[in-house]
């Protein structure tokens, strides 16, 4: 792929992590939100390791993937709102996974 489609994958990557941390962040889940800024950084940086640092919160016990926003789980929102959260939450996750994943692979095939 171009180096201005490798751009704009990782702007809208910063863009997307950008949305799920103040996601995170309004509903108290602050391990990830503050996560998430950290990639942003990363991301903003230049860091060629960002892509693979946001992979890696995928998957296995504890993973960005076993996240649900939940009154229940002391998460500051009401049931009422649950719904909605988590599907923003999903949409951002998958987006996120999708975009880290592109970038890696984009750079494993020399681009």
């Amino acid at each position: 792929m171009s180096r201005k489609q490798r751009s704009r994958r990782v702007a809208r990557l910063g863009r997307e992590l950008s949305a799920l941390a103040r996601l995170l962040e309004k509903y108290g889940v602050t391990r990830w939100s503050s996560w998430a800024d950290h990639c942003v950084s990363l991301l903003q940086s230049g860091d060629p390791r960002a892509p693979g640092r946001v992979r890696s919160a995928f998957g296995g016990m504890g993973s960005l993937n076993d996240v649900v926003i939940s009154p229940h789980h002391g998460h500051l929102l009401t049931d009422s709102e649950a719904a909605a959260a988590n599907r923003r939450l999903a949409r951002l996750t998958s987006s996120v996974y999708e975009d880290a994943v592109w970038l890696l692979q984009d750079e494993d095939s020399g681009q």
